[in-house]
């Protein structure tokens, strides 16, 4: 399963019974929709986002992996983000440090 916009490609896979996202490039307003349907289609499993490729990520992007938490069963846990550095990284720092983080979501 993959995503392939302008400014994100995201390809999923299988890996030891998680569902694994490879996010490479740009998650915006015009990617997070795109990467909202991919992540749905985890069925149930423990889904995790790999961020190491993401080179840009503003509060839209964050807001598709929030919204991905309402459509996740409970037990596929908490959506872990994996990897990110940089402004994606910058970012989800300052939302934690806003205490604006959604509780389903946990940065490694």
């Amino acid at each position: 399963m993959d995503v392939n916009v302008e400014s994100l490609t995201a390809r999923a896979t299988v890996v030891s019974g998680r569902f694994v996202v490879h996010l490479k490039g740009e998650l915006d307003a015009s990617a997070g929709p795109h990467l909202l349907d991919l992540l749905v289609r985890s069925g149930g499993a423990p889904t995790w986002v790999d961020m190491s490729q993401l080179t840009f990520m503003d509060c839209a992007g964050y807001g598709a992996l929030a919204a991905a938490c309402a459509h996740l069963p409970e037990s596929a846990g908490n959506l872990r983000l994996r990897g990110s550095g940089g402004q994606p990284h910058v970012l989800l720092l300052l939302i934690d440090g806003l205490q604006l983080s959604h509780p389903m979501i946990t940065v490694e």
